[in-house]
């Protein structure tokens, strides 16, 4: 008689992140009262891009899409510590 193999457990995914970081800056920087309507992302430059991210998450461009938890890019999940669950 062959045993019933019990199933496992997915692999828990380390990359989870947001897919788009554009609406979640806009949304930050329109409730700090940082810009007054919607941003108009396609006619900025990349180097205007990039300095509101950095304003709206408060970290680096450079370090803001690296999944390194010493950076703690707020783009990225949070592995949980143990006690919290």
């Amino acid at each position: 008689m062959k045993m019933k193999e019990e199933p496992t457990t997915p692999d828990v995914r380390s990359n989870v992140g947001v897919r788009n970081p554009f609406p979640l800056a806009e949304a930050i920087l329109l409730e700090r009262k940082v810009i007054k309507s919607p941003i108009q992302w396609s006619e900025l430059s990349a180097e205007e891009a990039r300095h509101l991210l950095e304003k709206a998450f408060d970290i680096p461009y450079e370090q803001l899409f690296d999944q390194d938890p010493e950076y703690r890019s707020p783009l990225y999940e949070k592995p949980m510590s143990e006690g919290e669950a």
